[in-house]
């Protein structure tokens, strides 16, 4: 039991990286897992085995059909996507979203207009 035991243990921590600066992770028996600087965690599930790869600001997940890159959200893409955010990134993307749709109705009504006129 003890022999099994240390084995267990020492492929816990053959598969134990930092990710970044604010976590590490782990994959033990198909579920990884990332523990945060405070002791918060977040488990993911995979179907099939998979190999992680370290980098300077995370971890790559790599499997037979995936490949993920797990990082900490850099503080510039919260302030943007945050709710109610008032950020000038938050207003570009809003205006820009604004306009996509607004040139998207104009194409539509020039493609009915040239349908109907023409």
């Amino acid at each position: 039991m003890q022999q099994t035991l240390c084995q267990t243990c020492v492929q816990y921590f053959l598969n134990l990286f930092r990710c970044g600066t604010e976590a590490v992770i782990t994959y033990w028996d198909n579920v990884l897992l990332v523990i945060g600087r405070q002791g918060d965690h977040i488990n993911y599930s995979y179907d099939s085995a998979i190999r992680l790869v370290p980098e300077m600001d995370g971890v790559r997940v790599l499997s037979n059909l995936n490949h993920e890159m797990i990082q900490k959200v850099p503080l510039v893409v919260q302030q943007i996507f945050r709710i109610n955010s008032t950020d000038p990134g938050s207003y570009l993307l809003e205006a820009s979203k604004q306009f996509q749709v607004c040139v998207f109705f104009l194409r539509i009504r020039n493609v009915l207009c040239k349908l109907h006129c023409g």
